[in-house]
């Protein structure tokens, strides 16, 4: 049995018996799926898997696909504010 975590409301299986590949992607792809990440230590696993549901979730349920989408977006916000904030609280 696998151990499920949640982000934004969309839980991900974490399988133990799970293959890993690799995959190449561009540097600037790199980027913009590191910005989408809710958490610092959150995986690009996690970000792309986060993305499929939502696309599916698109298809159903439009309305939350959207909701999903903006607890992210706040999530990530939040983020960024508490970032600077530590930023500038090491530099004092």
């Amino acid at each position: 049995m696998g151990m499920f975590i949640k982000y934004s409301e969309v839980y991900f299986s974490m399988a133990k018996d799970t293959l890993i590949t690799t995959i190449k992607i561009e540097k600037a792809t790199k980027t913009r799926l590191g910005r989408l990440k809710e958490h610092e230590r959150e995986s690009y696993e996690a970000v792309i898997k986060k993305m499929l549901y939502i696309l599916n979730t698109i298809r159903k349920s439009p309305e939350k696909a959207n909701r999903i989408l903006r607890g992210i977006d706040r999530t990530i916000k939040n983020r960024g504010t508490y970032l600077k904030e530590f930023s500038q609280t090491k530099k004092d």
